[in-house]
């Protein structure tokens, strides 16, 4: 998400794509034992939403070996419509954040941002984007 002035500089921006294909503000790419946590509101640039599973081993902690998985840390994949995060089998079930998130449901989730604008003059251009990467490549 970036939000420009009516000088089309840069204000603010969250999920930047970097050029070695890192995102900007994701815990993951900059310590592979950490990951981003799911968010209802962001208010800064280091806050990144990123729908993904993450895996867990048996010390709780990141794990991508599929043999030392023990179970999800992490679960915010969006949801098919129809689905009941609260009712679901627990084998295919939200993990983390986003279970406790009423905004994220089935079909949908929402999230609010609040940033600082500081000395930008509007009208302010806002992006929202979700194709930024090569989805099913």
């Amino acid at each position: 998400m970036t939000v420009r002035d009516r000088n089309d500089r840069v204000v603010f921006e969250s999920g930047k794509l970097q050029p070695d294909g890192s995102i900007a503000g994701n815990d993951n790419d900059a310590d592979p034992h950490r990951f981003e946590p799911h968010y209802s509101r962001i208010t800064n640039t280091e806050q990144v939403q990123i729908y993904e599973d993450i895996l867990g081993d048996q010390k709780g902690q990141v794990t991508t070996g599929l043999l030392a998985a023990t179970g999800y840390l992490k679960d915010n994949r969006l949801l098919p419509r129809g689905f009941n995060k609260q009712t679901d089998d627990r084998d295919i079930a939200v993990v983390g954040d986003a279970l406790n998130d009423p905004n994220f449901r089935d079909g949908a989730d929402r999230v609010r941002y609040s940033v600082e604008l500081g000395d930008a003059q509007g009208p302010l251009r806002i992006e929202a984007s979700a194709d930024r990467l090569p989805l099913g490549e």
